[in-house]
């Protein structure tokens, strides 16, 4: 209960970039107490006492969003209005990835080995569809449906369990971190071995920027895609508990949001492939 009067939603959506520092403690911390004191299962207790950080704020936050439905009359307003959820989501998120990241790097092996084993089986599973003699379409379509699966899974979490969203959220946001973390730790080394010195700033500079380039030009709209798909299932489910379905309002409001989900996903699948893959991929 800390975590619910230490945090008011309506000021945190005025500075989002604060829960982006409950989100890098609150990570930091997970992290090493799962692998401290729950060593069996740690990666996954990890995810969970993540979620749980965010859990307090953003249910609160909710409840406004589906009053919101009901008494802003502009669509256009109430949209807006989401984006602050939205943001506020994602500060919190943006916290998590620049802890997963730092971790990755300032951990021994033998750690990173045991926290992200998941995490590098999910990743290794996807390059081996992705990479290889397969066209750009065909690599698009892979990318498309698996992310529109997880995007389905989202809305239905959201729907059924609430926090359910947050955890898959969560968990692609390890992923997103780790992998930008291992990339990063991979350039550090190569860079190590270069040496430190004025001529070779530009290299260390594309050392520190290229892992987050490579994972972030599309991992942004593709994590704000689940955001928007979460938010979606909410109010799905808001709108069912307090029989607000027959709402005019409501039910144009949810299929805004569902429908911008299903665009931001397709987007992001297109520069995957198209510049992430293209430009930054080594």
């Amino acid at each position: 209960m800390v975590l619910e009067s230490m945090l008011n939603p309506l000021k945190i959506r005025e500075h989002p970039l604060e829960f982006s520092l409950i989100g890098f403690v609150t990570t930091i911390i997970s992290f090493y107490l799962s692998f401290l004191v729950f060593l069996d299962g740690a990666p996954f207790l990890a995810l969970i006492l993540i979620m749980f950080g965010a859990l307090p704020t953003l249910y609160v936050g909710l409840q406004n969003e589906h009053a919101m439905e009901l008494y802003l009359k502009s669509e256009w307003g109430i949209l807006k209005k989401h984006g602050q959820y939205i943001t506020m989501i994602g500060s919190y998120f943006l916290g998590v990835f620049l802890a997963f990241a730092l971790l990755v790097v300032i951990n021994p092996v033998s750690v990173n080995e045991v926290m992200f084993e998941p995490q590098v089986k999910a990743v290794n599973s996807l390059n081996s569809h992705v990479n290889g003699q397969i066209t750009s379409e065909q690599k698009t379509s892979f990318i498309l449906l698996n992310n529109m699966r997880v995007l389905l899974f989202t809305i239905c979490f959201s729907f059924l369990y609430g926090a359910g969203a947050i955890f898959i959220i969560t968990w692609n946001i390890s992923t997103v971190g780790m992998a930008t973390g291992a990339a990063l730790l991979k350039n550090i080394a190569i860079f190590n071995s270069v040496g430190l010195s004025a001529s070779n700033l530009p290299l260390m500079v594309g050392a520190i920027t290229h892992p987050f380039l490579r994972y972030m030009v599309h991992g942004v709209p593709e994590l704000l895609g689940y955001f928007v798909g979460g938010l979606a299932g909410a109010l799905i489910s808001k709108a069912v508990i307090h029989d607000t379905l027959n709402n005019k309002e409501t039910l144009l409001d949810i299929f805004n949001v569902v429908a911008l989900a299903v665009v931001i996903i397709f987007v992001s699948a297109f520069i995957e492939v198209y510049v992430s893959q293209r430009l930054f991929m080594l």
